[in-house]
């Protein structure tokens, strides 16, 4: 089985997909080839259904597996037609559609934000810190070399290796003077030591650093960017500037990073003119 995940995987690869959604896929699929039955390739309708829609996935997470697997299918069918050794029939393709949940902005509190960065030990600190006060993602963490940030501008590779630029806070120049030359986000045991981290490995093991070693319930890596966005629109005001600063083609998405509090409504109110 895993020889089909790799050469789904090669056949992503040539069609340009970004290394970290070929991991992501990749990742899904093996889990699945290893908890189902007899494997993912010869899964049926129901086995993927049950595993999709499983109570221990949120519909986030069921909407981006089935996409998964029906790609995975039709990719498999299509091999078949070729004489490639694939398969007669796509067992995803009657999986019910599942709609994607409207995002909330979810910025931590001030508090907590203090509370992670006295507190976590390195690299970890270094990691939440990039994440507050550069809004990057987990795929931009894992990408960044200390090279790429200057006194001026931090430079972040986002999503499709798309790279933005976010102007560099005191704290993060501060932090780039103590960072060895190479990646920021590296093993730092056992043989591969020195390794550049992957996406998922910056991801699991900075939510089990929040959550786990520090106790912050519910606080996870993506938050710490809804956070950037928030605190850069209180200082703005401008959706505009954190549009381009969180790197989003749509003001809209950047309104799921942007939480507007009470204070700003109440200052809204009190600013219209009487008649």
């Amino acid at each position: 089985m895993t020889d089909h995940i790799a050469d789904y995987a090669r056949h992503l690869s040539d069609l340009g997909r970004a290394e970290s959604t070929i991991d992501t896929y990749t990742d899904i699929l093996r889990r699945m080839d290893r908890q189902m039955p007899y494997g993912v390739w010869s899964a049926c309708e129901e086995e993927l259904k049950e595993w999709i829609w499983s109570d221990s996935h949120g519909r986030a997470h069921r909407k981006l597996c089935r996409i998964i697997v029906n790609s995975f299918y039709e990719w498999a069918v299509r091999r078949a037609e070729a004489g490639e050794g694939g398969l007669d029939y796509n067992p995803a393709a009657e999986l019910p559609i599942v709609s994607a949940p409207r995002g909330r902005p979810n910025p931590i509190a001030e508090v907590q934000k203090i509370e992670l960065l006295a507190r976590a030990a390195r690299p970890y600190r270094d990691w939440f810190l990039l994440s507050c006060f550069t809004g990057a993602r987990c795929t931009e963490l894992a990408n960044l070399d200390a090279g790429d940030i200057t006194e001026r501008r931090v430079l972040l590779h986002g999503k499709g290796d798309k790279p933005r630029y976010v102007p560099t806070h005191p704290l993060v120049w501060a932090l780039a003077q103590e960072l060895p030359p190479g990646p920021v986000a590296v093993e730092t045991r056992g043989r591969l030591r020195g390794e550049r981290l992957t996406r998922q490995q910056v991801s699991h093991r900075g939510n089990y650093q929040l959550q786990r070693v520090l106790g912050l319930d519910g606080v996870h890596m993506h938050r710490l960017r809804s956070t950037f966005g928030t605190e850069a629109y209180e200082a703005t005001r401008d959706i505009l500037a954190v549009q381009r600063l969180l790197g989003h083609a749509s003001p809209a998405t950047t309104q799921i990073y942007v939480e507007v509090g009470d204070d700003a409504l109440e200052r809204a109110v009190a600013g219209l003119r009487a008649a």
